[in-house]
């Protein structure tokens, strides 16, 4: 299912800034960006607990965003398609995500 880069940063917004765990899921994006990792590096790397990240990571494969290679155990993580194409429009997103959580604390 390919989306239009309008439906792409609607589901960005939603998933970012509309939800709670928007900037867990943003900073796990840009992790994946940079390595493909599984859960058990990006839990470490983030400093999020195990099941956090799987519970994101389900969340953003079911939107399409990321696709995973590999066993359950093994599993590696990498952007979809869809995200590849409009990572600048997830950057615009996120960095409102990030000055969101910088208001919190």
């Amino acid at each position: 299912m390919l989306l239009t880069p309008e439906a792409v940063k609607r589901l960005l917004n939603y998933l970012i800034l509309g939800t709670r765990g928007g900037y867990a899921r943003a900073q796990i994006i840009e992790a994946i960006r940079t390595q493909q990792l599984n859960a058990h590096q990006l839990s470490e790397k983030l400093g999020y607990d195990y099941s956090t990240i799987r519970h994101h990571l389900e969340v953003l494969m079911e939107n399409s965003l990321l696709i995973a290679s590999g066993d359950r155990y093994g599993q590696v993580f990498s952007l979809g398609p869809e995200l590849e194409d409009n990572y600048e429009t997830f950057l615009a997103i996120s960095g409102n995500s990030s000055m969101i959580e910088k208001r919190k604390h």
